[in-house]
């Protein structure tokens, strides 16, 4: 990662002595000699200037500005350019006269250095929402206050600019709590639903004002009115353990179940089983696409131990594919230790835990790609929007975590934060903010990240 750049202040003219201004100065021969030679061209140039007061003695130069030494440079203070600022204030400086020095760029009238500020960070109007800027990246948030044991699942509103983020904490498995998503400190967590067991799905529906969430433990799926519901009602039609559970994009904001018996569609109205697999494995995640492709994963042997995942089968992951009743298609198998998953209309995206890469395999078939370098430190949380891949590596020690991005197709990867508690889960809101959640001892539960201006 390249060294932080640091944009210093701006140079301003040396104060003259004292009962003395630039406009006080007495023209010297010498000075009423120059003006003489100013040519009619000149004097027609520096006509703007002229009318916004300027003395003809305030010139150092034939043609140039008030204020203006031999060497280009203005009073107020500027680059050699000649560029003029007016003086510096929070957030920036305005611009008054040519542009903005080197390295700063006008934002709403005023100067600022895109690289370091936190309210125009990498662009104008790209809000870190109280975070850190540096090097046109903004810095994590922690959305809620250190919890004991870190963080299990998490779930966000989306669609939208406001809405809450969801999340059950290791120490209190049943509770789900809620923050809001744009928040920019911590924030004390709401109680919204609690379950009858440690709480392993969650997921909120896409629209505007979701009116429900869905949630599932290891014997019963269930769905909680909105804002604060504390006695869900269980989902008697969707069979099994819960696994996993997601939402689809379409009109009716169809919730997609993975349990231990098969992958589930349930609209509210009716539910349909979309696949059924025999002695399927208790751990795993569901992703659907815009065109309610279902891809899920399938890991025997992993171990769910609160809130990290390990696997004890090395190469035993599978990912499948669905859009009916009926057995699931396998995509790939053999991967090392392959959980999370996530898809777009054309691709599966995956990582492997125990290979430290991130993949991709086309939703039609076809060999698996690897994206990125793959020296990844336990790659965790993935998503994708339209132009990138995004994943989360927990590390191997304490605050070793990253946030990571490339192009659709792998290239360009880029590392956008480190030092982060053990990142694990990563959620999208579609609306420029990343969430993950933290299984480090003592370190807050949820975080959020703004993505890159571009």
């Amino acid at each position: 990662m390249s060294k932080r750049m640091f944009l210093g202040p701006l140079r301003t003219s040396p104060p003259l002595a004292s009962g003395f201004s630039n406009r006080e100065a007495k023209p010297t021969a010498g000075m009423r000699r120059m003006v003489n030679r100013v040519s009619a061209v000149c004097l027609l140039a520096m006509a703007p200037w002229l009318s916004t007061g300027c003395s003809l003695f305030d010139v150092q130069q034939p043609c140039g500005e008030c204020g203006t030494d031999v060497g280009g440079n203005q009073a107020g203070g500027s680059d050699p350019g000649g560029q003029h600022v007016a003086g510096s204030g929070a957030g920036g400086s305005q611009v008054v006269g040519g542009g903005c020095p080197n390295g700063a760029q006008t934002c709403d009238g005023v100067c600022v250095d895109t690289q370091t500020d936190p309210k125009q960070c990498g662009a104008c109007g790209h809000d870190c929402e109280g975070g850190s800027c540096a090097q046109g990246q903004c810095g994590a948030v922690a959305l809620t206050a250190p919890t004991q044991y870190g963080a299990v699942t998490l779930a966000v509103e989306r669609n939208q600019d406001t809405g809450k983020v969801y999340f059950t904490m290791a120490e209190a498995k049943r509770i789900v709590y809620a923050v809001d998503k744009t928040a920019t400190l911590p924030t004390a967590a709401t109680p919204v639903t609690v379950s009858n067991n440690a709480v392993l799905a969650l997921a909120v529906p896409p629209s505007l004002q979701p009116e429900h969430l869905s949630l599932g433990d290891h014997e019963q799926l269930y769905r909680a009115k909105l804002p604060i519901d504390l006695t869900p009602l269980p989902i008697t039609s969707v069979p099994g353990a819960a696994v996993d559970v997601t939402y689809g994009g379409g009109p009716a904001y169809a919730a997609y179940y993975l349990t231990d018996l098969g992958v589930w569609y349930d609209d509210g109205k009716s539910t349909i089983q979309l696949a059924s697999r025999a002695g399927f494995t208790t751990w795993g995640k569901i992703a659907v696409n815009s065109s309610d492709v279902v891809v899920f994963s399938e890991s025997v042997g992993l171990v769910h131990d609160y809130p990290l995942f390990q696997c004890n089968n090395p190469n035993s992951s599978s990912l499948y594919r669905t859009t009916g009743a009926g057995p699931a298609e396998l995509l790939v198998s053999g991967r090392a230790c392959a959980v999370f998953v996530d898809a777009d209309a054309t691709h599966a995206y995956w990582t492997e835990s125990d290979g430290g890469t991130v993949w991709r395999v086309r939703l039609l078939g076809g060999a698996p790609e690897s994206l990125g370098a793959g020296d990844n430190a336990h790659p965790a949380g993935i998503v994708v929007d339209q132009k990138h891949v995004y994943w989360v590596n927990t590390g191997f020690y304490a605050n070793t975590g990253e946030l990571k991005r490339t192009d659709l197709d792998g290239q360009n990867e880029v590392t956008l934060l480190t030092g982060l508690p053990s990142p694990v889960m990563l959620a999208d809101d579609d609306g420029g903010r990343l969430f993950f959640i933290s299984g480090a001892l003592g370190a807050p539960a949820v975080y959020k990240a703004i993505k890159p201006a571009s």
